[in-house]
């Protein structure tokens, strides 16, 4: 009989958490959405760019096409009479940023759950993050401007126009600005469109068993490649933490998870080479 009833505890539990997943709980997914124009099982495509320190110029070509989206643009200048720190962004060939407010010159600084669409305010233009000087000899005077002051993990939210489509992201990013001055891309997603990714998967392509689980699951690519070093596996809670990455050796993987809590995750298989990004959900329970 107890038998019997954790068996339908469990099924209760899996179909409250799959409803919850669909109205996107998760933080990662949810940060993803754009206004009505993306569904549940809508292509991202999703790079990890392991922290690049810009100082100077760099352009971002975000979906892969062959132009570049967005240029970022840092600099640090210390001399006997002045000091200058510079960060900028500007978003090039029709493609748009996520402002604080209507007309404002202040890229907004996006948290966890934010919406990035059609509610957002967005503009097409060379926008500074953040901006001072110093006179370091008389006269003396200081100035300053921007928002992004040393900060880090946090989101700037893109729009992307691609022929008649439009295309809503973000951009994870860092300032820093203590002593000298450059700017750290972090990671980005974009919603993907035909001339980006050529698949017709769903995100369920891949399968995880057994679920629920309490101290490892198997991981089945099925037929999504014939390389399975292309992909890396994530494990996200509910909060949008990644509580555990690895890289997937073969077609059919044993992933540990006896050092999880109990409770519901999201599984994202990541294409590195392509940048697909697929998900599913397990329970673990003790």
């Amino acid at each position: 009989m107890k038998k019997i009833l954790k068996i339908i505890k469990n099924t209760i539990l899996m179909y409250v958490f799959l409803i919850s997943c669909s109205e996107n709980v998760f933080s990662q997914q949810s940060f993803i959405l754009a206004g009505d124009t993306i569904g549940e099982n809508q292509n991202i495509i999703y790079k990890n760019i392991e922290d690049l320190f810009i100082m100077g110029s760099y352009s971002l070509d975000i979906n892969s096409d062959g132009i570049n989206d967005f240029n970022f643009y840092a600099s640090y200048y210390y001399g006997n009479s002045s000091t200058t720190k510079s960060c900028s962004v500007s978003s090039l060939n029709n493609n748009s940023i996520s402002l604080t407010s209507p007309g404002s010159g202040d890229p907004k600084i996006h948290e966890i759950n934010d919406q990035i669409g059609t509610t957002c305010y967005w503009g097409n233009n060379n926008y500074t993050l953040i901006y001072s000087y110093s006179n370091n000899v008389p006269p003396l005077g200081s100035g300053s401007s921007g928002i992004w002051w040393n900060v880090y993990d946090k989101y700037l939210g893109v729009r992307l126009v691609i022929g008649s489509q439009i295309f809503y992201g973000w951009i994870k990013l860092g300032i820093y600005s203590a002593t000298s001055c450059f700017i750290i891309l972090q990671e980005y997603a974009i919603q993907s469109s035909s001339q980006t990714i050529q698949s017709n998967k769903n995100n369920n392509t891949f399968e995880v068993y057994s679920n629920p689980s309490n101290e490892f699951i198997i991981v089945n690519l099925n037929d999504l490649s014939s390389d399975p070093n292309e992909y890396i596996i994530r494990i996200i809670n509910t909060e949008g933490l990644i509580v555990k990455q690895n890289q997937i050796k073969s077609v059919t993987s044993s992933i540990l998870i006896e050092d999880l809590s109990s409770g519901f995750y999201m599984i994202q298989l990541i294409n590195k080479k392509t940048h697909e990004l697929f998900q599913n959900k397990i329970i673990i329970q003790r």
